[in-house]
């Protein structure tokens, strides 16, 4: 049983009718309303030590008039086994009722896994052409040693026997007819692992630019966040604290189905969890390593043939000289690749000369290439 669902499971039977987050996040704004300048209530969804685990909560209490009464619910764990379990007051004394009573002596004893080690795995299917399967097996491997670096699991994959043939049509690129082939696939399946957050999801990662007043918003998964995002502030659900942010995540609580937009800094307090920012780093290496592994299946019809790209991106370089893609935008004219590309795409007539000396240039750029020390580069 994971962390989380033992805690459900526990305050169940002990119970206790907890206040939500909602219900609190509700609280601390009436009281902002109300003029009334109390400490807000934020609460530790999970706190892990060298002893076990933690979870602060507030619950209704007919005994008093407050909004709520604290109690913090805490088990203490050695080798993944639970050997007590124990509620306490704000001044850490402990709480016992009848229904506490049943609650440990029900869940004394129980195995559950680790906070920081429940982890989600996610396969994905897809068609690799036959003659890039080296390919895709280098570029696995150089993923895998940033893995490391991060401290996540390997990406893992299956290379079936089941092949398929693809077959592309005649197209007209450039100034000539590219013939159209065959080329066969191979069906292969990939895994990515990632550690997870008790009771919460990663959805997306923003990134804040004041400059341009607009987000850059990364996705994970199939999510997709309301297009009020892309220009939404760099605030904090957590701290409320008014202040630039470059980056925020935007987290959902599996149990209310609420959105929370949290700060870098304020993961850990949010959700008690004891690295949530390198989870959601593993989260975005994971999901961009996924997506550019599914990319090896695409169909071959949108490559463009080396050589004749190259000699055009030389003789653009040669007659124009060399632009940037952040000087193109900088000057707002056409940087050398951009050029190139519209040279390969619609010079129908060939009316596009290149010159020995172009041809030269791009014929050493590939052979400087394919000694380029790929961990090296491969960034």
């Amino acid at each position: 049983m994971d962390i989380d669902s033992f805690f459900i499971k526990a305050l169940s039977i002990a119970e206790l009718n907890v206040i939500s987050n909602d219900a609190l996040t509700q609280w601390n704004n009436d009281k902002k309303s109300a003029g009334m300048f109390e400490k807000d209530i934020i609460l530790k969804e999970f706190e892990k030590d060298d002893y076990g685990y933690s979870k602060e909560l507030y619950i209704h209490d007919d005994s008093n008039n407050d909004f709520g009464t604290y109690r913090k619910l805490t088990a203490y764990v050695e080798n993944n086994k639970v050997y007590d379990l124990f509620i306490s007051d704000a001044d850490n004394n402990e709480v016992w009722t009848p229904n506490i009573e049943r609650m440990k002596a029900e869940l004394i004893g129980t195995q559950i896994s680790s906070l920081d080690s429940q982890k989600n795995t996610a396969t994905r299917e897809v068609w690799i052409p036959t003659s890039m399967i080296s390919d895709f097996k280098l570029r696995v491997t150089d993923l895998n040693k940033r893995a490391s670096r991060l401290k996540c699991d390997p990406i893992t994959y299956n290379i079936t026997d089941q092949t398929d043939t693809i077959r592309i049509p005649d197209e007209q690129v450039g100034g000539y007819v590219e013939p159209g082939y065959c080329y066969e696939v191979t069906k292969v399946n990939i895994t990515g692992t990632t550690p997870i957050i008790p009771g919460y999801q990663v959805v997306a990662k923003i990134d804040h630019d004041s400059e341009l007043n607009t987000n850059i918003i990364m996705e994970f998964g199939n999510n997709k966040l309301p297009a009020d995002f892309m220009h939404k502030d760099g605030d904090c659900d957590h701290c409320n604290i008014k202040r630039p942010r470059n980056k925020t995540y935007i987290l959902l609580d599996k149990e209310t189905g609420k959105l929370s937009q949290v700060g870098s800094s304020c993961l850990k307090d949010f959700t008690g969890h004891s690295n949530p920012e390198n989870v959601c780093k593993i989260q975005e290496f994971m999901d961009d390593s996924m997506g550019e592994l599914s990319e090896f299946g695409s169909s071959k019809s949108g490559y463009i043939k080396v050589e004749p790209f190259l000699n055009i991106v030389a003789e653009c370089m040669l007659k124009y000289g060399y632009v940037s893609a952040k000087k193109a935008e900088e000057q707002c004219i056409m940087s050398t690749a951009d050029e190139a590309m519209e040279v390969y795409k619609n010079d129908v007539d060939n009316k596009f000369i290149i010159l020995d000396e172009a041809k030269t240039l791009s014929s050493k750029a590939v052979e400087y290439i394919k000694f380029l020390d790929r961990d090296k580069y491969d960034n």
